[in-house]
């Protein structure tokens, strides 16, 4: 694979191009990584693929050139790479890794242009605010959730736990910051009064993943517990219940790596990746899965759609990632309804 750089410039004029465009190959596989891939991420333009992992480098793919060519390499990281994260306008990266510290980078340069230390420990997971001024929360081993403004050299607040933090996600409006871990819970921290003002309680093993969905009024969440569950958000619920749904079917194993979900853009169908080597989709309604997909040969580590097209991808510890057109989902659904 290439290893630097010349494409990433485009990508803002590159972002203009129509919705709903097709890869070269219906099925494709990228090839380039070392050793396990835990994240791979769409841009928002949904015309490229940022993919990390152990070999401690994050490489950029532009998934409708004919050769799918790595456009850039990110390297700087002194251990595994753990999460991976877009700005809103494709031109900046975050990354947080095992070697506790917190990246962002350049990409039309493809240069670091900060490194935060403040971490204790690993650092497991990071999240970017959807609207509004950019900043960033990462979640770390070290039972501290930090939030940080990338203009300043420290975190503007900390919230310390007594466990590791496995996964953190913010909310549509920026107001919390969702955090789960080892406690099987995931707590809503309100950045603006700086308190903990509810828990969603359900799950009984650690929180692998959170995402919340296109509408900012649900919460999906993965677990060592063999599920996924959707959590309601909004103000008032029903009796008080915020587990509205919960998914089978996708598996964790003695590695227990941390197994991100993901929601579609029209938030219909949820996905996961699962310790049994495939990458499940389910029918959000019905909670029925509506497609298991092979082909890797490790633990399907993250899966994620794309934000502009039809499209799907899995990262794994095969070392490869899948990106693949995904035919119309419900088709799949009513194919898998009918055999049930």
């Amino acid at each position: 694979y290439q290893r630097r750089v010349h494409g990433i410039q485009q990508m803002e004029v590159e972002s203009e191009k129509p919705a709903g465009k097709k890869l070269f190959n219906p099925n494709v596989q990228l090839l380039g990584h070392k050793h396990e891939v835990y994240t791979a991420k769409f841009s928002p333009c949904g015309n490229y693929i940022a993919s990390a992992g152990m070999d401690r480098q994050v490489l950029l793919w532009d998934i409708f050139d004919p050769a799918c060519k790595n456009v850039a390499a990110l390297r700087g990281h002194n251990n595994s790479i753990l999460d991976v994260c877009w700005s809103r306008d494709s031109c900046t990266m975050y990354t947080c890794a095992a070697d506790r510290t917190l990246c962002i980078w350049d990409l039309p340069t493809a240069s670091r242009i900060r490194k935060y230390r403040d971490h204790e420990n690993i650092v497991n997971a990071l999240d970017a605010t959807k609207i509004g001024s950019e900043m960033v929360a990462t979640g770390s081993d070290d039972g501290c959730v930090k939030l940080w403004d990338p203009k300043e050299k420290i975190p503007i607040l900390t919230r310390k736990m007594t466990y590791p933090i496995t996964c953190v996600c913010f909310g549509k409006e920026n107001e919390y910051i969702f955090f789960g871990g080892l406690d099987n819970q995931i707590k809503a921290w309100n950045v603006r009064t700086n308190t903990i003002e509810f828990s969603l309680v359900g799950h009984t093993e650690t929180i692998t993943g959170i995402a919340l969905s296109n509408s900012g009024k649900y919460l999906l969440s993965n677990s060592i517990d063999l599920s996924l569950k959707a959590w309601d958000l909004q103000p008032f619920v029903i009796d008080g219940k915020r587990c509205v749904k919960t998914f089978y079917g996708a598996t964790h194993n003695f590695e227990r790596n941390l197994l991100r979900c993901c929601w579609s853009t029209d938030d219909k169908y949820v996905s996961a990746g699962s310790a049994d080597k495939a990458v499940y989709i389910w029918h959000y309604d019905s909670t029925m899965v509506c497609a298991k997909i092979g082909g890797h040969n490790g633990s399907v580590n993250e899966t994620q759609f794309n934000p502009k097209h039809p499209i799907l991808s899995s990262a794994s510890s095969d070392r490869t990632i899948f990106i693949g057109e995904l035919p119309a989902l419900e088709q799949f659904f009513a194919f898998y309804a009918s055999s049930s």
